[in-house]
């Protein structure tokens, strides 16, 4: 009943491997030659591991040295995920870049909270960045703004990654957030974005909009007082190859006139133009010609950089008009030199001859009361919004339109930005909305690599991405069919619903998301992770946010094969229900003081849960639970950070670091906690040959190999190392140490141990002491078909030479 372990690594003995080391028999530990982390570890000692940030994962045989690479992405620069071997070494969990990343195109919405009572007038997308956007929101008496940044095209929006810089010039001075509210924002470079608004507030950045320092705009020797810097417009042409040469602003003074500053040196020094009639309220260009509309109905140009304008367009009423119904137009923008769209309040006006003559147009009927606030452009396709949550597209340039369908039916539009990626949209109270367009775009997804046909296939994702990531893999079942991890997801519970990244599982290539329980707090979506997985994927342990922390969480599949969520509880007296797991600060110190920290091992069987424990958690230090034992502390040392990172199936030896490396350690029954450099070299007497351990990542199903980072000098390198060794009696004691799983078993009882090629025998017992099965074997890794046997207890004798070691057992069919 034998299962031969077919390592099958696809030419691992051929050419075309780069080499780490040289074969050496009586090695114990082994390391790469240059700066490599590994991830995970076979029953064998074969390594996965990737080189720098974001480079293909390979394989290594440390026995050997040869290095094969097979692809996918390793973790770096907001990409997850790790690569790690089934049981059987088949198969490898990963993240990949694919180019068909199957996205959702139905409408989500995002509020910040923080944006109560603003309304969000411009959205901005920076020149050579297509995902970074900016955009501004302002409060209805234009006395304060903010500004949000999205990374990936407007799925998500945040708005606490920017500051303003205190004026030098001014001793002592201070700035608590923007001075005014802003209206306007345009590039004058592609790390220059700059701002302008009411009460003459002037912004620049050189950081993308990371920063912002006040800037003045004034003309030398112009004294007027700005009431608003209504908006800004830089031409394409550039000086030295970044800054843009030229570039004109519209304003109004505090008398109630208005004007253009123009400027023929990318914002050096700025001049008063001539002939401007009226208030500018938008300007765009048409190739090099300037084109602006005004608060009392003009259309007007400049052939020559802004310093001059005249009219091209009037609107003629035929009785004078009110405050409220004044012919005002609100918006100009142009898709090339030739075709141009101008917005007012129940009229679209378009130019097919780059705004020498201008053509009204009826959009539909009913909107004649609608004013339409803002105008986006791709290729051939125009698209308006305006108030009472109309949106219309026209796809001949303006000449006709349809409406498209509402992202909210209560919603005023002022800004709208498109491409042919996806359509955004900005409203009040701080509401963001965000539509792809293509059903599928290229990014990062979680992944599994076949080791025999050397083909990569991509897990399924939700529909929504997080800049170009759609998920990523944590971990693989032993038996290969579960992969668990996170992906990034969308709700709508609330004005505060976001994006937020979620615990899945995909199950046979499907996807399941796990629960999350604090998705729909009031205060905006949490997220939650699967970090690692049982033998059969029957229980799955990670974390869950609530209000920082991350708690313990695990999903166990129940007897319908739904998964159920629990959190993990310091006090085996306590359940759920005796936490307070409100959003407030009572509830938040509560749920500090009984839960355990973030989840990240689980035994073969399921039976046994390592994690972390820390100053925001119960307890400090690595923690081990199961129903039998309860919780155990590895290391009750306080200010501890370490985590248990794998163990094997008995729990008797387990592996860990603190947070992400720098300090291992390791824990058996016999030694208790002890940091893994001393371990390895006062315990297993192994020379370390000048290396030191940081990282331990993996632990070999088998027990035998531990796989993960390491020191020489200041450099970073991967290692194996082999806990049993090769000879004598350890080795046959080691041996009956076996990994023994799933326990209950129905179908298959896997048994792994550390050594290949010492004759074992294995035999299995039922509770009247009659030997039911029986096999010998030479392979590390072995099944026994146990699916024809009666339910009950049954006790597993391992024998290597005569040391050995009994298991007990279920099954259950």
């Amino acid at each position: 009943m034998k299962k031969i372990f077919l390592l099958a690594l696809a030419g691992i003995c051929g050419g075309g491997f780069a080499t780490a080391q040289s074969n050496n028999e009586e090695k114990r530990v082994w390391f790469t030659d240059r700066e490599y982390s590994t991830t995970g570890v076979t029953n064998d000692g074969i390594a996965v591991m990737y080189e720098t940030w974001n480079s293909p994962y390979n394989i290594w045989n440390p026995r050997t040295g040869e290095i094969k690479e097979i692809g996918g992405v390793g973790p770096g620069n907001n990409v997850g995920g790790v690569g790690r071997f089934n049981d059987e070494a088949k198969t490898v969990s990963a993240v990949m870049r694919s180019e068909d990343i199957e996205v959702s195109t139905a409408w989500s919405k995002t509020a910040v909270e923080a944006a109560q009572g603003y309304t969000v007038h411009t959205i901005s997308r920076c020149p050579e960045n297509n995902d970074l956007l900016l955009a501004i929101a302002t409060t209805e008496d234009n006395r304060k703004s903010l500004m949000f940044q999205s990374m990936n095209n407007g799925q998500t929006w945040k708005g606490d990654f920017c500051t303003i810089v205190p004026d030098p010039n001014v001793p002592g001075s201070t700035i608590d957030g923007w001075e005014s509210g802003l209206v306007c924002m345009d590039w004058l470079a592609s790390y220059m974005p700059v701002a302008g608004g009411h009460n003459g507030a002037f912004y620049i950045s050189q950081t993308q909009g990371m920063q912002f320092n006040k800037a003045d705009p004034h003309p030398a020797g112009n004294t007027d007082e700005v009431a608003t810097y209504w908006d800004i417009e830089f031409l394409p042409e550039t000086i030295d190859g970044y800054i843009s040469k030229y570039g004109v602003i519209g304003l109004e003074l505090t008398d109630g006139t208005g004007t253009v500053w123009y400027t023929e040196d990318g914002t050096d020094s700025f001049h008063e133009a001539s002939g401007v009639k009226g208030v500018p309220m938008s300007i765009a260009h048409a190739g090099s010609r300037y084109l602006l509309v005004t608060d009392n109905g003009l259309i007007q140009k400049s052939e020559d950089y802004g310093k001059t304008w005249t009219k091209v367009y009037e609107i003629v009423t035929v009785s004078p008009c009110t405050d409220d119904d004044k012919p005002l137009f609100t918006a100009i923008k142009f898709a090339d030199d030739k075709h141009g769209i101008a917005l007012a309040k129940g009229s679209v006006y378009v130019s097919l001859d780059g705004g020498e003559n201008w053509v009204p147009v009826t959009v539909a009927a009913g909107t004649e009361n609608v004013t339409w606030n803002d105008i986006a452009f791709d290729k051939n396709k125009a698209t308006i919004a305006g108030t009472e949550s109309n949106v219309y597209e026209s796809l001949d340039m303006g000449e006709t339109w349809s409406k498209v369908p509402a992202a909210d039916d209560n919603t005023d539009y002022h800004a709208i930005l498109e491409d042919e990626r996806a359509i955004n949209l900005g409203g009040e109270n701080g509401m963001f909305f965000n539509r792809a367009y293509s059903g599928n775009v290229a990014g990062y997804t979680a992944a599994v690599y076949n080791m025999e046909s050397g083909e990569w296939t991509p897990m399924p994702s939700t529909g929504y991405l997080a800049g170009e990531v759609a998920s990523g893999a944590a971990d693989i079942s032993g038996d290969g069919f579960t992969i668990v991890g996170g992906a990034y997801n969308y709700e709508y519970f609330n004005d505060n619903s976001s994006m937020r990244y979620d615990a899945v599982a995909w199950i046979n290539g499907e996807i399941t998301i796990l629960d999350n329980m604090f998705a729909a707090l009031p205060g905006g979506s949490r997220s939650a992770k699967a970090c690692k997985t049982s033998y059969d994927g029957s229980v799955i342990v990670g974390w869950q946010d609530h209000h920082g922390p991350w708690h313990g969480s695990v999903w166990r599949k129940n007897d319908k094969g739904v998964y159920e969520q629990s959190l993990m509880i310091a006090d085996p007296s306590l359940t759920e229900d005796d936490v307070d797991m409100s959003d407030t600060p009572e509830g938040r110190l509560d749920m500090n003081s009984k839960l355990l920290g973030q989840c990240n091992a689980v035994s073969s069987d399921g039976k046994i849960i390592g994690g972390r424990g820390g100053t925001n958690y119960a307890v400090w230090g690595p923690w081990i639970w199961s129903e039998e034992k309860g919780l155990v502390l590895l290391d009750d040392t306080e200010y501890s950070d370490y985590m248990v990172y794998d163990m094997t199936n008995d729990g008797s030896f387990i592996v860990g670091q603190a947070g992400s490396g720098g300090s291992s350690f390791i824990w058996t029954e016999d030694t208790g906690f002890m940091e893994a450099n001393m371990y390895v070299n006062t315990i297993l007497g192994i020379d370390m040959q000048g290396y030191s351990i940081c990282g331990i990542y993996d632990l070999s199903p088998n027990g035998r190999y531990i796989t993960g980072w390491c020191m020489k000098g200041l450099s970073k390198y991967a290692y194996v190392l082999d806990l049993k060794g090769e000879k004598g009696l350890e080795r046959d004691i080691a041996q009956t140490k076996a990994a023994v799983y799933p326990n209950p078993a129905s179908d298959e009882l896997h048994i792994d141990m550390p050594f290949d090629g010492l004759a074992t025998e294995m035999t299995l017992y039922n509770m009247q002491g009659q030997a039911v099965l029986q096999a010998v074997t030479t392979e590390n890794s072995n099944v026994m078909n146990v699916g024809s046997l009666p339910e009950g207890i049954y006790l597993l004798d391992v024998n290597a030479n005569g040391s050995r070691k009994s298991f007990k057992l279920t099954i259950r069919h």
